[in-house]
């Protein structure tokens, strides 16, 4: 991957962090997990890139809901687990850049494990 590419992927992923996540939850609740299609649907309206939008359902969705996700725009071109790592791994540095735990990233566990998922929080 080349740095261009890199940097515009990890910018896109601070933005599903900082203004898709309390999108989501201003439009549907605060829930652990979202549906693609609510995902999808708020990046639309927002004006996020399709290209980086499976970072968004790895972020917000359950591996399930990833993997049937027939709305993206190009074929899943990770796993669930690779995609989740790199936009967690993005949402750490943005929190500790100044983005405040609430966030709205979950790590999609029942168990409160720091990163937004209300109980651990």
């Amino acid at each position: 991957m080349n740095i261009f590419n890199w940097f515009f992927r990890k910018r896109a992923i601070k933005k599903h962090v900082r203004v898709l996540g309390p999108a989501l939850r201003e439009r549907f609740g605060y829930k652990r997990t979202y549906t693609a299609t609510q995902v999808t649907d708020t990046a639309t309206s927002l004006n996020l890139p399709d290209k980086y939008l499976c970072y968004a359902i790895a972020l917000y969705c359950t591996k399930e809901e990833y993997e049937r996700s027939t709305t993206h725009p190009q074929p899943m071109i990770m796993d669930y687990a690779t995609a989740r790592a790199v936009s967690f791994n993005a949402a750490i540095a943005t929190a500790v850049g100044g983005v405040s735990a609430e966030s709205g990233v979950s790590s999609g566990v029942d168990a409160g494990d720091g990163f937004g998922g209300g109980d651990g929080i």
